[in-house]
């Protein structure tokens, strides 16, 4: 629009896109005042601001019904079985007037490198969707993990598996490529539904990913064993622990992959990936994949 040389036409067309977006957002302001009014009308907004697209135009017009405070809490109430999962925790610590999330990672998985990492990720994907409006999230605790900077609405980065293991096939992330500030997360079909005690490798974007569901929960892990090099897929998983089809090693799965064997538990690992489960929807943040 800058490029246009007449100033008063750009003024103009300025004041009317103005005009227009003030438009939408009173007639959307009425509807809301209208369903509220009716029946179980409540509900039926709640359900709307439960909508994505829907509860972007509410942000959009500061029209949600819940506060930014409120839609914080809620999405990590929506991670915390995922939190738990790896052994952790998060608590909730504010948002300051500059937009910024304030929390206090707890707890996390004994010898495991990568587990505050793939809890951050996790925490500050469901923010960002519950919250557009944050501009970045401060997470306290765990200084011990260095951790890249979270560039504002992106991916924090992630080494996956161990080094020297060669590229895999197809385009697929090498082993140690991170997850990028353009990474997205990829929806995952066939497992949500698998039975405790299954273990499935599934394909996303070249890279051979393993899924392994236990009484109560989901996990995913690069299809790679630590210790051999080789693949995890045909292992056997007895309770929470899987083993190598090729040379044994055995694995707590609910541990973020630690290994069984105390001499080797604090240094050699699984690769997880972050996951969460949505009504149903599995999503998983692959290493080094760009959105297309």
């Amino acid at each position: 629009m800058k490029t246009v040389g007449d100033a008063r036409v750009v003024d103009k067309a300025e004041q009317l896109v103005g005009t227009t977006v003030e438009l939408y957002g009173a007639t959307l302001k009425r509807i809301l005042e209208v369903i509220f009014e009716a029946p179980e009308g409540e509900r039926l907004i709640e359900g709307l601001a439960a909508d994505e697209l829907v509860s972007s135009m509410l942000i959009l017009h500061d029209l949600h019904p819940y506060d930014l405070e409120t839609r914080v809490e809620q999405a990590l109430i929506k991670v915390r079985p995922y939190l738990g999962s790896h052994e952790g925790d998060v608590e909730f610590l504010g948002v300051t007037d500059e937009g910024v999330v304030r929390l206090r990672l707890k707890g996390s998985c004994d010898g495991c490198p990568s587990s505050t990492v793939t809890l951050r990720t996790a925490i500050e994907r469901a923010i960002f969707e519950a919250a557009p409006e944050v501009i970045r999230v401060d997470a306290e605790g765990n200084e011990a993990e260095e951790v890249a900077p979270q560039p504002a609405g992106g991916l924090l980065q992630v080494g996956m598996g161990p080094p020297g293991n060669g590229a895999p096939a197809n385009g697929a992330p090498a082993n140690g490529a991170p997850v990028g500030a353009d990474a997205q997360w990829t929806k995952v079909e066939g497992v949500s539904d698998l039975s405790a005690g299954t273990v499935v490798v599934s394909e996303l974007v070249g890279a051979p990913i393993l899924f392994c569901r236990l009484s109560d929960n989901l996990y995913a892990y690069r299809d790679l064993c630590p210790s051999c090099g080789r693949n995890l897929r045909g292992g056997a998983l007895e309770g929470d622990v899987l083993s190598c089809p090729s040379c044994g090693e055995a694995y707590d799965v609910r541990r973020a992959g630690r290994a069984l064997d105390p001499a080797r538990a604090g240094s050699l690992n699984l690769a997880p990936l972050p996951l969460l489960e949505n009504g149903g929807d599995v999503e998983v943040a692959l290493p080094g994949v760009s959105a297309h």
